[in-house]
């Protein structure tokens, strides 16, 4: 599988190409105290194989010029979960090290230090006993092959097993889902996973319980083959059907479900706060979850979602107000109480105008200020009057308002067949005047 490899490297990150990364971490560079003497170096490698969402790599030259590298080189067509590189040349690697520890040093270029393990602690010599198990007992022959016998007959074998892996077990990735789990009884080594599926992102193990909550499971189910032989162990093959039915109308789903729950908070965490953006309602809104604005939507998306629902009653005065009102420089802002709602912003060469339309309501709601005292501060004016309006009810703020900077335009015909807006259009325009 040789292949040449350009890649940028950086304290953090690892690039593929400009858009394609992985950070450290995710690498065998992770937990090693060395520090490079430049910000970015370019190094030339070679891909060895690509197993499992593992990408098996060996540094050829560790300070390249740049030139070669670009967004259109090799790399971008695999779902990387990890970088494995080779063992690297000490005499190579150690000029573009400013400092590090020897010991760190010496493990990335295999340098073995203060003798070998001990037999008895070596991982492989627990392996050979357990393959020497199981290759007796598959071929019926007696127990106590000696190893010299056992590595002339037998090299490696393959084992099949299925298990389950729990929620909070595995992390999802760019790609797919990634885990550790000891599933051989005689080598307590953990195997590391890797169950591709190309439309996980990594921020969507921020809303994992949501995969969990629509597909209705406890844990995926994971199929795997794995090759198991005196010096390592292999993942052949690793499969899970419930990873597999995470497709784009699953993804969907929840992207419409989370912005519904949004329309069912009841009260923010501050009495104080009575407007938000839409970042800010993401993470006000009770979404059981941590990913916030998660999908990128935009303020007209979240509008589009709430009014699929065919019972909102209010929909065509929102949808215009949302086309035909609200001015292009400003977004749309929302509330959650009294109910939850919209705040469209107007803004005039004199009258700056904020309008209110709550999720079902029955009526309009205006407030006006001088254009040029800003939005900022129209803004904050909007908010206490928000929360008079929360305090003393609809009714009695109606009744208590001041004229010149509030004014309501009543919905006329909802619930009598097809909603017709004329009239309440015309008493728009008006307060809009």
């Amino acid at each position: 599988m040789s292949k040449k490899l350009m890649l940028k490297v950086t304290k953090e990150e690892i690039f593929l190409t400009n858009e394609l990364s992985i950070g450290i971490k995710h690498t065998n560079l992770f937990g090693k105290e060395i520090l490079f003497r430049k910000e970015v170096l370019f190094w030339v490698t070679e891909v060895v194989k690509f197993i499992d969402g593992i990408l098996f790599i060996k540094v050829i030259d560790f300070d390249s010029e740049h030139g070669n590298f670009d967004t259109t080189q090799p790399g971008s067509e695999y779902a990387i979960a990890k970088i494995e590189f080779e063992k690297f040349e000490k005499e190579k690697f150690e000029p573009i090290l400013s400092s590090y520890k020897a010991k760190d040093l010496n493990t990335l270029c295999g340098i073995e230090v203060g003798g070998r393990p001990s037999e008895n602690s070596r991982p492989e010599n627990a392996r050979n006993k357990f393959i020497e198990a199981q290759f007796s007992k598959n071929t019926n022959m007696q127990t106590g092959i000696g190893p010299s016998q056992f590595d002339s007959i037998h090299k490696a074998i393959i084992i099949k097993r299925n298990f389950v892996v729990s929620f909070d077990e595995f992390e999802i990735i760019e790609g797919g889902v990634r885990f550790k789990k000891s599933i051989l009884d005689e080598v307590q080594e953990e195997v590391e996973f890797f169950i591709g599926n190309p439309l996980l992102l990594k921020e969507f193990n921020l809303i994992k319980g949501w995969f969990k909550k629509k597909l209705k499971i406890e844990g995926i189910t994971v199929f795997a083959e794995i090759k198991l032989d005196t010096n390592e162990i292999t993942v052949l093959k690793a499969e899970s059907k419930e990873v597999e039915l995470i497709n784009n109308e699953l993804i969907e789903a929840i992207q419409l479900e989370r912005v519904t729950n949004l329309a069912s908070k009841i009260t923010p965490n501050s009495q104080d706060d009575f407007l938000f953006s839409l970042d800010e309602l993401f993470q006000e809104a009770d979404l059981e979850d941590f990913g916030g604005n998660l999908f990128g939507q935009s303020e007209n998306d979240i509008l589009d979602i709430l009014l699929k629902n065919d019972g909102i009653r209010n929909a065509k005065h929102l949808r215009y107000l949302a086309d035909k009102v609200q001015s292009v420089q400003f977004k749309i802002q929302f509330t959650f109480l009294p109910n939850f709602g919209f705040l469209f912003s107007h803004i005039g060469k004199n009258k700056s105008h904020y309008i209110l339309e709550l999720l079902n309501s029955n009526a309009t709601y205006i407030w006006k200020f001088p254009s040029e005292h800003g939005e900022d501060n129209h803004f904050y004016l909007v908010n206490e009057e928000l929360k008079k309006l929360y305090e003393l009810k609809r009714r009695n703020y109606r009744n208590q308002a001041d004229e010149s900077i509030f004014q309501v335009v009543v919905h006329n015909g909802v619930g009598k067949g097809e909603v017709d807006i004329a009239f309440w259009k015309r008493g728009l325009k008006d307060a809009l005047d």
